[in-house]
């Protein structure tokens, strides 16, 4: 109806009407269908939730009845959780533990630390992450719990259920059962952050965690060497020892295998192997997953003839602006009639030799692989390498060309790095004690991750309805229209109080900068 009356004002509106008008339908329209798809949602809930507890039931029931006593009789936990904190008592507590105790003591320090409280759904999750399955007449059959899985499962959680939440109490479950165990996330902020959010919990329960704090050097490290060729990522930091000497170390993919692979070179940085956990399972197995580690070193010594990289660096710029060239196969390509232009052109009172013809183009080529605020961003004397996949700065990360950056941005050329050994994701796992993973988005990937990482996905449902509607595609003609128009229809639900949340997310730096001064613009004079 809201529509229908929206489509009559439309037809006799005034030019500077319509903008307002049309966002306005567009929501009214968005809202139906949402609207339509939670009815749906609701009625199918209740069996989806079932069937997901139903092979962990036995047991979360024993969970809930043994916090309901706790919740009546406190002092019965906190006796409990005294003994596992008295390193003289801890042993022997540790050894008399049922899986159903350690599952009931996390759920519990977890709500009296962190104030959460886990659902049904939540505690399934958990168990799930540790069960073998096997699929059977089309339903998923569960065996019980093991304390080594050399091959394990994924669990599908949509986001917002509490991922997060479910790999911290799996992680603590595992330490309360004697075991060393490792999270692994695709970036240090998120790590960080699940270490960070574990530790009031751990430390109720007497079980050590740290973080891996990324390095800050360009010693050996580790990196991808595809598409783009970088060696290396910072070294490791010096108490690296005690980080591994807790029981749970939350850490980056990037930093976690780079430790693994010094301690295949280095019998001091090697540490025992651990129960595996990994996060956004799919994009660190997948989407990183084709690519191998690398662990590299600085070669010793300066660079030479750095003067000289940075005078092409000056031709090279001046090329792009007054030169010609063409690119062929990802390279740029000068020909001898192109230099002989541009050396009349500025004035060099003299042609380009061929050594210098074939470095310009070197810089050229460099610089337009690695794009300023996009690939990189220039900190103080440094050209600072982004992850494309993630938007994470690597500090002391190099290409293989990276010198060509450092002498563009006007840096301190660095020494190149050399390659020691290169590994992969799964040749890491499977040199550990066992592995499983934690994702919203495993499904689409289920193939892959049974067939090469040997990991059956348990997909649960979500804890309430899911209110999520996908709205239809709607196409622009180029990126400004479209940005354009995501900032208007901003502003539109400003002006009609609409306090939900908007994220954005996009890919560069650059872009993002430019589309926030447009959304500012957008916000303070309208459309």
């Amino acid at each position: 109806a809201k529509v229908e009356f929206l489509q009559r004002r439309l037809a006799g509106a005034a030019d500077g009407e319509r903008a307002p008008l049309e966002h306005a339908m567009r929501a009214a329209r968005s809202r139906a269908h949402q609207l339509a798809k939670e009815l749906e949602a609701f009625q199918k809930h209740a069996p989806a939730v079932e069937e997901t507890l139903r092979p962990y039931l036995d047991k979360i029931t024993d969970v809930e009845k043994l916090l309901k006593d706790w919740l009546r009789n406190p002092r019965r936990y906190e006796a409990l959780a005294e003994q596992l904190r008295d390193p003289a008592r801890r042993a022997q507590l540790l050894d008399r533990l049922t899986d159903v105790e350690r599952c009931a003591l996390v759920c519990e320090a977890n709500r009296r630390k962190s104030g959460e409280t886990p659902y049904d759904v939540q505690i399934a999750a958990l168990l799930a992450l540790d069960s073998a399955p096997t699929v059977s007449g089309g339903l998923r059959n569960y065996l019980g719990l093991r304390s080594e899985l050399p091959r394990g499962v994924v669990v599908q959680m949509l986001t917002g259920e509490g991922k997060t939440l479910v790999a911290r109490m799996w992680a603590l479950q595992r330490a309360l059962g004697g075991d060393d165990v490792v999270v692994i996330t695709h970036n240090s902020t998120l790590a960080k952050s699940a270490e960070s959010g574990a530790k009031a919990v751990a430390d109720e329960l007497g079980i050590t965690t740290a973080f891996r704090e990324p390095g800050r050097t360009t010693r050996p490290g580790v990196g991808a060497h595809e598409p783009d060729g970088f060696l290396g990522t910072p070294e490791a930091p010096r108490n690296l020892a005690e980080i591994y000497d807790a029981k749970i170390v939350f850490g980056s993919a990037r930093e976690i295998v780079s430790d693994w692979q010094r301690g295949l070179h280095d019998a001091s940085l090697r540490f025992r192997p651990r129960h595996v956990l990994m996060d956004e399972v799919d994009m660190l197995a997948i989407d990183w997953g084709r690519t191998a580690y690398r662990l590299g070193e600085m070669v010793k010594g300066t660079v030479d003839k750095a003067a000289e990289m940075y005078a092409i660096a000056d031709l090279a710029r001046a090329f792009k602006q007054h030169g010609k060239y063409d690119i062929v196969d990802g390279r740029v390509r000068i020909s001898r009639e192109q230099a002989k232009a541009f050396a009349e052109r500025i004035g060099l009172g003299g042609e380009l030799t061929p050594r210098h013809v074939v470095e310009i183009a070197d810089a050229l080529t460099s610089g337009w692989h690695h794009r300023y605020l996009r690939d990189y961003f220039r900190e103080g004397d440094n050209a600072v390498s982004v992850d494309r996949e993630n938007g994470e700065a690597m500090p002391g990360t190099r290409w293989f060309d990276h010198g060509w950056v450092d002498a563009i941005e006007g840096v301190t050329i660095k020494p190149p790095l050399r390659t020691l050994s290169e590994e992969t994701l799964l040749q890491y796992l499977q040199a550990q004690l066992s592995y499983r993973g934690i994702t919203g988005t495993a499904k689409s990937s289920a193939d892959v991750l049974r067939n090469v990482y040997g990991l059956e996905v348990v997909e649960l449902a979500t804890n309430d309805p899911r209110r999520l509607a996908e709205l239809p595609r709607r196409v622009f003609a180029d990126a400004a229209a479209l940005e354009r128009n995501v900032a208007e229809e901003i502003l539109e639900a400003h002006r009609r109080s609409d306090a939900r949340p908007i994220l954005i997310l996009m890919r560069d730096i650059a872009d993002t900068i430019s589309f926030a001064k447009m959304l500012k613009d957008v916000l303070a004079t309208g459309p």
